[in-house]
């Protein structure tokens, strides 16, 4: 979800609790006690909450909101629901006014006019009148159509003037439209009626069917809680008038800043209606995950959610950004840990899931970023994710990276890197790549490089440093005189750097550094047959050294050896079963569990697919968990590396990766795994 809180906005002080419970659509006297869901009596039966038939002389068989809703529309007609918001409110805050403002955009890529109705309602129950455009609209409902390209401003302001009406938008579109034909906004206004002054006091887009929760889904968010300031939310059913299963309900886990687990809050029933909560009480930033519980295995049931922040001080309440510091992030839980990306359109096991790293298939069409995806994290909290840009999925180009100051939320795209474009503008038949790179403990950045022939043949291995954070780099040094491989994996240990190759020879090798990367040395020969190729590496929670690598004879077995005295030695050659297969692979260890992760092969069902595994030990894996279902194409190179969090909170790891857009052109995106514990 994306949210706008310019600053803080003030506002006069009502009362507290009426102001704090009108935002949220509780009425004045309606108690929330932490965790206990108000009852749909009691909502109903409030002339602040709910229309009742003495209230207006709306005509009482007006459009009924039932489900499917959408059908119920246009008699039948095919639809979708393209975007709701979960709550809106509309009318007298003390000397000011609120309105809501909905912006709809026709995106459709057909370039169709599209037919489109929007609906403010509360669930299955009845909702305040509402004006739509100075309109009185049956049921609360208007249609209308949007040209190709076009955009449209709806106003909903109260049908009494008197009351504050609160509830949700849905906005739906008639086929041959569909949801993702719509973009939808909404912001909330306040306007001074002595004055006639307008603010903007929130603005938030409409949530997508894709950003609403499942049975299983779960969402989790960082409030700032005490000393006045207050985090809730407000929930309802994604379809109009879908009403939940019995027994349906939002379940909590609460984390301090550092991961640890504090509390369980009770569970929250969950009916379809729109209901606002205060369901914590808590007195300092908190961490709290929020997850949907459907009973029964056939269910359709979604539930849309927004989060809210308020101060109250003794003379105003102010909506404020440091309320909810992180909003909400989508995201999945697996065994130990959250994985989560900043699009809530996308999901865990989406043909897509990730932020978009390189959009090669909107931004230069027929580019490739396949090749030396490398991420690190600089000295001075720069992310960085280093990856190819080549004609096709070929040696033809040159490396190039993408850099984050914002803790991974947004990338700054298409930085060349000099050195290798350099090179391939002098001589194109020998390109150089960025393929592996570490951030030594003093801080160095140092980056692997290899160069090519274009027919795929390693002529050289060396390093580049950098000790200003990227902002300049070394000349280019061979690692070991003419000695070259493929630099496939990398690890730090105190003030000792490993880096190891899958070499020309075939055998894997470690090498050392223990000058802040200056010069390295070869350690020692892995036992690794030498069919096996690429290569992953971690350090194991008591201190081995895990490594290993892949052969395409076997893909449902990663094959490793494990030292015990720093890479000198290496126990015999085993292999490990993995249920989805595993090429490429890659090995992180964080937070109590190991990570390995790569395509799920390269031949039979279900090859081509990125996946992910779990391990308590590093050796005996859990079932394959699919992140990218996309099964067209062999894509699937990938990258990790431990990203340090502020504050205290736990180091998180970040997997990139690329997925084909076309033909064998790819894009590549990011994922985030968080630890419930710090590592």
């Amino acid at each position: 979800m994306r949210r706008r809180l310019p600053g803080t906005y003030s506002l006069p002080m009502i009362s507290g609790v009426l102001l704090l419970t009108a935002w949220f659509a509780a009425a004045p006297g309606t108690a929330f006690q932490t965790g206990q869901a108000p009852s749909p009596d009691s909502l109903l039966s409030n002339s602040a909450w709910a229309w009742t038939a003495g209230e207006s002389t709306r005509n009482a068989a007006s459009f009924q909101v039932t489900a499917p809703y959408c059908r119920s529309v246009w008699d039948g007609a095919a639809c979708a629901t393209a975007a709701t918001l979960p709550q809106v409110l509309m009318g007298p805050l003390g000397q000011n006014l609120s309105r809501t403002e909905i912006v709809v955009t026709n995106r459709d890529p057909a370039g169709r006019a599209c037919d489109i109705a929007l609906l403010f309602h509360r669930g299955t129950a009845e909702a305040p009148e509402a004006l739509i455009n100075d309109q009185v609209s049956e049921g609360n409902l208007l249609r209308t159509t949007l040209p190709a390209a076009g955009a449209r401003v709806f106003t909903l302001t109260p049908g009494d003037p008197a009351e504050l009406a609160v509830g949700a938008i849905s906005v739906v579109s008639r086929s041959p439209c569909s949801a993702g034909s719509l973009q939808v906004q909404g912001r909330y206004l306040l306007e001074d009626r002595t004055t006639g002054k307008i603010d903007e006091i929130f603005s938030v887009a409409g949530q997508p069917p894709g950003e609403w929760l499942a049975d299983g889904d779960c969402r989790v968010l960082t409030g700032v809680f005490g000393t006045g300031r207050d985090v809730g939310f407000a929930v309802v059913a994604g379809e109009p008038g879908q009403a939940a299963p019995h027994g349906t309900n939002l379940r909590f886990r609460a984390f301090d800043l550092d991961g640890n687990l504090i509390g369980q809050p009770p569970a929250l029933a969950v009916s379809g209606l729109h209901d606002p909560q205060f369901p914590w009480d808590f007195d300092q930033p908190t961490v709290i995950e929020m997850c949907l519980q459907v009973p029964g295995s056939q269910n359709d049931f979604r539930l849309s959610v927004i989060a809210v922040g308020i101060t109250e001080t003794e003379n105003n309440i102010q909506w404020s950004d440091e309320i909810l510091a992180d909003g909400f992030k989508s995201y999945d839980r697996i065994d130990g840990a959250l994985v989560y990306d900043h699009d809530p359109g996308t999901r865990l096991g989406d043909e897509i899931f990730g932020d978009v790293i390189v959009d090669f298939e909107n931004d230069d069409p027929g580019r490739n970023s396949h090749g030396g995806p490398v991420c690190m994290q600089y000295a001075d909290g720069r992310i960085v994710a280093f990856h190819s840009n080549a004609s096709d999925h070929n040696l033809d180009g040159w490396s190039e990276y993408a850099f984050s100051d914002d803790g991974a939320t947004s990338w700054q795209r298409y930085n060349k890197f000099q050195y290798s474009y350099d090179q391939y503008r002098r001589d194109p038949e020998h390109p150089v790549w960025v393929e592996e790179g570490l951030v030594t403990e003093q801080g160095t950045a140092v980056l692997f490089l290899t160069h090519f022939l274009l027919d795929n043949t390693r002529t050289g291995s060396g390093t580049m440093v950098s000790r200003d954070n990227g902002s300049s780099w070394t000349e280019y040094a061979p690692i070991d005189g003419d000695f070259t491989g493929y630099p496939c994996a990398v690890a730090v240990d105190g003030r000792t750097n490993y880096v190891l190759f899958d070499s020309n020879s075939g055998q894997h090798m470690l090498y050392v550094s223990t000058d802040d990367g200056q010069t390295w040395t070869r350690r020692s020969t892995l036992a690794l047959d030498r069919d096996k190729w690429y290569g992953a590496m971690c350090i194991m929670e008591d201190g081995r050294f895990l490594a290993g690598a892949y052969t395409h004879h076997d893909e449902y077995h990663f094959y490793y050896t494990i030292s015990g005295d720093q890479g000198e030695t290496w126990s015999p050659q085993e292999r490990a079963y993995v249920d989805q297969k595993i090429r490429d692979p890659e090995l992180a260890y964080l937070g109590g569990k190991y990570y390995l992760h790569g395509r799920s092969g390269s031949v039979g069902e279900g090859r081509g697919r990125f996946v992910l595994y779990q391990s308590d030990d590093g050796i005996n894996w859990g079932e394959g968990i699919i992140v990218s279902s996309d099964a067209r194409h062999l894509d699937g190179y990938s990258h990790n590396c431990i990203i340090n969090r502020p504050n205290g909170a736990p180091n998180e790891l970040m997997v990139q990766y690329s997925i084909i857009y076309d033909g064998r052109d790819t894009n590549t995106y990011a994922f985030f795994i968080q630890p419930d514990s710090a590592p």
